[in-house]
């Protein structure tokens, strides 16, 4: 599976994803636990909204839930600092990183990683600037059955908001009842900023 991502207002975005087709990371039975459901009529539903939310998360702390091989150029990789800083996390391997403007790949050798950032060894040195200069090709991701409960506990949190704030009307002249989600400010994004257990996972708050 591959594909071609432009996030947020980064207009250098590249990012390919390559892997098997990604499941989820909470199983829609025990979402039912959680919400105390014990019907089946709107598992269609919840297996939406647990894809729905699983997606947003990824986003909203700058994680992959399965590990991805990655090739990105993004602005936070112009390089004029000691580090480069790639969108997800944890990053697991690098496979290269290649300057654009000259088209040459860095030694490994030269560079290390941690969960978030690839440094350059040699403090003294930075990577050479320029806009989107570097390309880096790495895999990214939690490994099997490695995502976190706090994560786990607040995707369950976020699909039981949504599914306990829908709402059903009968509307005239249609037989049964329609059903609605909240969405705009009632939706997944009001939901994460107010779960503290997410705050010390995201990307812009860990680094």
């Amino acid at each position: 599976m591959a594909s071609l991502v432009g996030v947020g207002s980064l207009t250098t975005f590249v990012l390919q994803l390559i892997g098997a087709d990604e499941v989820a990371i909470v199983s829609t039975a025990t979402v039912k636990q959680f919400i105390q459901v014990d019907y089946a009529v709107e598992d269609d539903a919840l297996e939406l909204m647990i894809d729905a939310a699983q997606e947003f998360l990824e986003g909203y702390l700058g994680v992959k839930f399965h590990e991805s091989e990655i090739v990105e150029t993004t602005e936070d990789l112009d390089g004029g600092t000691n580090a480069l800083r790639p969108t997800y996390h944890p990053i697991n391997s690098v496979t290269s990183v290649t300057d654009r403007e000259s088209s040459s790949a860095e030694s490994s050798g030269n560079y290390r990683f941690n969960n978030y950032r690839v440094f350059y060894k040699d403090q003294c040195y930075t990577w050479a600037c320029g806009d989107s200069r570097w390309r880096v090709v790495y895999k990214a991701g939690y490994l099997e059955a490695s995502t976190p409960s706090p994560i786990k506990m607040a995707l369950c949190m976020i699909v039981a908001r949504v599914f306990n704030n829908r709402t059903q009307n009968r509307s005239e002249g249609v037989s049964g009842l329609k059903t609605t989600y909240m969405s705009g400010s009632e939706g997944f994004l009001e939901a994460a900023n107010n779960l503290d257990i997410l705050q010390p996972y995201r990307f812009a708050l860990s680094v």
